[in-house]
């Protein structure tokens, strides 16, 4: 122990920490022996100790204890103990200290200052940084001759600073005592910088020293390095510096910073190609041999990326992190190639026992799980950078009801050039199955259909049923067999209102869930002349067969009577 502090041996870290108390004298060059102590003096006689404890020093020197970082250190605390004109921590401590009967030298603490005052004191204290930081330089770093050279740094990136293009060059490895290359580091920070968007002078000042990110040590030279899109944010300020190490595991100073604020990184690739194509949020109760693997239906959710481009798109900096919080990059499956697919899963053994082993699975997400009741779904780059942001979906209109708890949402449109809006419900249908169809197109689109049967013509008639191919594609037809039976079917609706029960126009079909490429509409009137859209969807429910069908029933908003004739019709178009 010595004055005003003890060490005490941490059993759980095996190291010695120092328990200081009675901190007035903190900024003070008249304690612990100007700086040294039997303790510290024991210790530094190891030699490897002194190194690293020089090149600690020498870290803190660049990177906290300067008239840079030190002079915002010192404001903010300022902030926290001393307001003008009005009762402050300082005038407290000064009642205890300075003006304590005992003292026979009152109001001392100001002394030293050249005004007198506390203003003055601040500054007395921002001095002492500098005086001080020259005494451990000159007292403490008795290597500085035999380190390596600082090295210097520059910009290799694009005009701007885009995130996903921060690469930074470094001048050559040279040390004075002729000792050779062992290392190299990068390191990357956000700074405090009150000029930015949305700066808030009331949250706390960020240093230099706490770091955002650092390579680790890199014991090839390398001139250059690009840091990853996942350490900075968009809109944010940051310092990138470099240092060496020798084989005598000395490290230079950190170089000079060069500081920039990030910019947007081009996301025209990602957001034109990569689509959330599907995804389970509430998914079937698990049956047979899948309770085997697990009895939580949360356990069987995924979530699927679509590569509808030419190009593979590298997945690298892409990651889930709203919703569910998943990183591709370092998972299975680093590119996805044209027209491929690619899953994020909850419970790898789950997701296998109901779909199968053969499944494109980047990873899975353990710790998360898609809420039931719908929430915010963010595909990012980098740190945040949206390419789809679902904010949210839900288990009630306009979202698609029969996807809380049986089928998957996805996509409509998935393969057009035009991306859907993932955020509008208009762009999301159910799965046209149970359980959904992860790593996989659902279903069958109509050109598709088309090729299949050969047809060329959207408004022949290939089997004669009166039926045009467009129309039998929508409402689950087969062009080679007749299908009157699939023909809407008019009917009248009991509705309860303010004028007592009245019967309104209904009608009744099944259509194809993925014919996302044909627009459809319910019209009702009263001559055959003047059409007005249907707005009242009564029901919309899978038909129950699993056929990749589901049925609606639509209604007239106007009343039916008997003096009236109301007429509805189905209206189908590409």
């Amino acid at each position: 122990y010595g004055k005003n502090y003890f060490y005490y041996n941490n059993p759980d870290s095996g190291k010695f920490e120092v328990l200081p108390w009675d901190l007035d004298l903190t900024f003070a060059n008249n304690m612990y022996g100007n700086g040294n102590h039997d303790f510290k003096t024991k210790v530094a006689e190891n030699s490897a100790f002194n190194t690293d404890y020089q090149n600690r020093v020498r870290e803190v020197l660049d990177l906290l204890f300067n008239r840079d970082e030190g002079d915002k250190l010192v404001d903010e605390t300022m902030r926290f103990v001393y307001t003008p004109g009005q009762p402050s921590l300082v005038d407290a401590d000064r009642r205890m200290w300075d003006n304590n009967p005992r003292l026979n030298h009152r109001d001392r603490y100001y002394d030293i200052s050249p005004t007198r005052d506390f203003q003055g004191m601040v500054g007395v204290v921002k001095e002492w940084i500098s005086s001080r930081g020259r005494w451990m330089t000159q007292t403490l770093l008795r290597d500085e001759s035999r380190i390596p050279e600082t090295p210097t740094l520059t910009y290799a990136g694009p005009q701007g600073y885009p995130s996903d293009r921060l690469v930074f060059n470094s001048s050559n490895f040279v040390s004075p005592s002729r000792s050779r290359f062992a290392g190299m580091e990068w390191r990357l920070a956000e700074v405090h910088n009150p000029e930015v968007a949305n700066y808030n002078p009331d949250e706390p000042n960020i240093y230099e020293i706490a770091g955002s990110f650092e390579s680790g040590e890199l014991n090839a030279f390398a001139r250059s390095y690009q840091f990853p899109p996942v350490a900075v944010e968009v809109g944010r300020t940051y310092r990138v510096r470099v240092r060496m190490k020798d084989v005598g595991g000395r490290w230079s100073h950190w170089s000079e910073p060069a500081e920039f604020l990030v910019t947007a990184p081009d996301l025209s690739g990602y957001l034109r190609d990569l689509r959330i194509s599907e995804f389970m949020y509430h998914p079937p109760e698990p049956v047979g041999e899948e309770r085997l693997v697990s009895t939580n239906r949360d356990d069987f959710e995924f979530v699927e990326l679509k590569n509808i481009g030419s190009s593979a798109i590298d997945l690298r900096n892409v990651r889930f992190t709203k919703g569910i919080d998943f990183d591709f990059g370092g998972s299975a499956i680093g590119t996805v190639e044209p027209g491929g697919y690619v899953l994020a899963v909850k419970n790898r053994a789950a997701f296998e026992a109901r779909y199968g082993p053969l499944l494109p699975v980047a990873g899975e997400y353990t710790n998360d799980n898609l809420r039931n009741s719908g929430e915010r779904l963010k595909l990012s780059f980098g740190a945040g950078s949206a390419i789809h942001d679902i904010n949210p979906y839900s288990d009630a209109l306009p979202w698609p009801p029969a996807a809380d708890g049986n089928f998957s949402l996805v996509l409509r449109g998935v393969n057009e050039a035009l991306p859907p809006d993932h955020n509008d419900p208009e762009s999301w249908r159910i799965s046209r199955y149970s359980a959904g169809s992860p790593g996989g197109g659902d279903g069958i689109d109509y050109d598709s259909w088309k090729e299949q049967y050969d047809i060329a013509d959207d408004l022949g008639d290939e089997d004669g049923d009166g039926i045009v191919s467009l129309l039998e594609f929508f409402l689950g037809g087969d062009p080679e067999a007749g299908s009157q039976h699939l023909l809407p079917v008019a009917d009248t609706h009991l509705v309860e209102g303010e004028a007592g029960a009245q019967d309104f126009l209904s009608l009744t079909f099944a259509r194809e869930i993925a014919a996302d490429q044909l627009s459809y509409v319910v019209e009702f009137s009263s001559d055959l002349v003047t059409w007005v859209e249907g707005s009242s969807l009564l029901r919309q429910d899978p038909s129950g067969n699993d056929d990749g069908l589901v049925v609606e029933t639509w209604r007239s908003d106007s009343s039916a009577t008997e003096e009236a004739r109301l007429f509805a019709r189905l209206r189908v178009w590409r």
